[in-house]
């Protein structure tokens, strides 16, 4: 203290301003400590695919796509999940157990890490199928996967009409935290929904039986030997099938034509019965929103069929 009480008022405020610059200070070396520790950005868009061909993604995080757009594009599509994981930081991270975090399923921490495809050489969006992957500064990855099956699953877990679905990631060395994409862009979920297509008004059944035909069957060929069909065949191999029909025949026999065309077309051998109960069990559950069993398949294919069907049975005939 001294006798000028201005000089104390003064030494009060240099030193409430020191104390000051060293809490500013000590807050900004938390706070570096945490920006330049490992941390992720998680994205979860909604996207639609032909594989070996083209991937279409909503950028914007919405469970939405306008069904005009991607008819433009002339493919068959199936819709299906985008997880991007980025990292902006300068530290390097290891990710691990990417996938969907699900929340109004009545269960704490609900999440799926899904099969992811391989598809390709697709630019920035080329996806991975590693499950732990090392990110470098400012590095990202991409995974795709089924997105309305995972959703199905879900459901099954809760007797709720929405759930709500984000994107999640787990960095190693960080325990079991999730980190998850934004809460704002989380995507809402009916029961009722089968697709994020705005203007789709019925789905054809080639593309549901596509897609669990398309998962079911190797990537490629082994080394030695042959394996029935690979599946890039399934494609051309269902419109065949189908074609023989002229309304759903039961599952027995989608899966003798199937085969019968793999004999014919000299596939030797496959297995095609749990891909068929898979989509035909997702077949009950869309009924009322199914277009009529031959949409999509070329009337071409429809005639080819049907006289190569009519062959069989001619020289079935024959022999006896």
């Amino acid at each position: 203290m001294t006798d000028d009480p201005s000089l104390d008022v003064l030494a009060l405020v240099i030193a409430c301003i020191g104390v000051a610059m060293a809490a500013a200070s000590l807050l900004w070396q938390v706070l570096k400590h945490f920006l330049d520790g490992g941390r992720v950005k998680v994205q979860l868009n909604i996207g639609v695919w032909h594989p070996g061909r083209i991937l279409w993604t909503n950028h914007e995080g919405q469970l939405k796509l306008e069904y005009e757009d991607v008819k433009k594009r002339g493919l068959d599509f199936f819709e299906v999940g985008q997880l991007v994981v980025e990292n902006p930081t300068r530290t390097p991270v290891t990710i691990h157990s990417s996938g969907l975090f699900f929340t109004g399923t009545g269960h704490k921490n609900h999440t799926s890490v899904p099969v992811s495809f391989e598809a390709g050489d697709l630019g920035a969006d080329s996806p991975t199928t590693d499950q732990v992957v090392r990110l470098e500064p400012y590095d990202r990855v991409s995974y795709l996967f089924e997105f309305w099956p995972q959703a199905q699953r879900a459901f099954t877990r809760t007797e709720s009409h929405e759930i709500e679905i984000r994107g999640y990631t787990r960095i190693a060395g960080r325990g079991r935290k999730n980190h998850k994409s934004s809460r704002h862009k989380r995507w809402r979920v009916n029961r009722d929904e089968y697709t994020a297509l705005g203007g789709l008004d019925k789905i054809a059944p080639f593309t549901v039986i596509w897609r669990h035909l398309y998962l079911s069957l190797p990537k490629k060929y082994p080394g030695s030997g042959r394996f029935p069909v690979h599946r890039d065949d399934a494609d051309y191999l269902l419109r065949m099938a189908m074609a023989r029909f002229n309304e759903r025949p039961p599952r027995e026999d989608l899966d003798k034509a199937l085969r019968e065309i793999r004999k014919t077309e000299d596939f030797d051998g496959g297995a095609f019965g749990l891909a068929l109960i898979n989509a035909y069990e997702e077949l009950d559950r869309l009924d009322d929103n199914l277009d009529g069993w031959l949409t999509g398949i070329p009337q071409l294919l429809v005639k080819g069929a049907r006289d190569q069907t009519e062959d069989s049975a001619l020289g079935a005939d024959d022999s006896r």
